[in-house]
């Protein structure tokens, strides 16, 4: 599916945008899906945390860990997130980066070139006691990496002996620097009557002229920040 396979490539994303056409309500399956969507906000984490024995074998390799840093923009800021198949992505300023020691490559979302890179460790391949191990932690450890704020989510193996607050629990005991706290999942939901909507298709009826698919998703994008969109000739109602 290139279309889940687009989203799961972008590792930073935050928001996710559900557009329901000729819908009265929030279908109760969607509600229900939100309802437990609860994570946490973990400040001050030194990324050598995530490298450590405990933390590898309680949460990565055992459940779904996921983590995104916090408030933090792709095309200025360092960002750090780890994936749900343990991999742990770094994309950082170039001065950050020539400072890491860490073998990289140049970000696909550089604004000038050369001016971002993306670092990626496989957490779940990482040894204990190893001289890989050890460089990285020196690495991910370094000043001039700093410490970061993560949102971060669990989801316990399904033989139900540990909880998803377990990983809160988990932070808060391995260092005092590092606060913890419970995240409400936001949503925002509005309803629009009478717009016009762009008309796809996934088929090939040369007798109508269709949006494309770029065009359907800026428009979803403009309807989710309550733009004005402006009637087109492939608009109709």
């Amino acid at each position: 599916d290139p279309i889940r396979n687009g989203i799961r490539s972008h590792h930073f994303n935050q928001l996710i945008t559900v557009v329901l056409p000729d819908v009265a309500s929030i279908p109760v399956a969607l509600e229900t899906a939100l309802a437990d969507s609860d994570h946490y906000l973990v400040r001050n984490v030194s990324l050598r945390a995530l490298t450590n024995r405990a933390f590898l074998e309680g949460f990565v390799k055992r459940g779904t860990f996921y983590a995104v840093s916090f408030r933090t923009r792709l095309d200025t800021d360092d960002c750090v997130a780890v994936t749900p198949a343990g991999v742990l992505v770094l994309h950082l300023n170039k001065e950050t980066y020539q400072t890491l020691g860490l073998e990289g490559r140049v970000s696909q979302f550089a604004r000038k070139r050369n001016s971002k890179y993306v670092v990626q460790i496989d957490l779940k391949t990482l040894v204990p006691e190893t001289n890989q191990l050890a460089r990285v932690q020196e690495c991910l450890g370094r000043e001039s990496l700093g410490r970061f704020t993560l949102q971060v989510a669990w989801t316990p193996p399904s033989d139900g002996k540990i909880c998803a607050s377990s990983v809160a629990k988990h932070f808060a005991e391995i260092d005092a620097a590092i606060k913890v706290e419970l995240m409400p999942t936001a949503i925002k939901t509005h309803q629009e009557c009478g717009l016009q909507v762009p008309e796809f298709s996934l088929g090939e009826d040369v007798g109508k002229e269709f949006c494309t698919g770029a065009e359907l998703v800026e428009f979803m994008g403009m309807l989710a920040l309550s733009c004005e969109t402006e009637e087109d000739e492939y608009l109709n109602s």
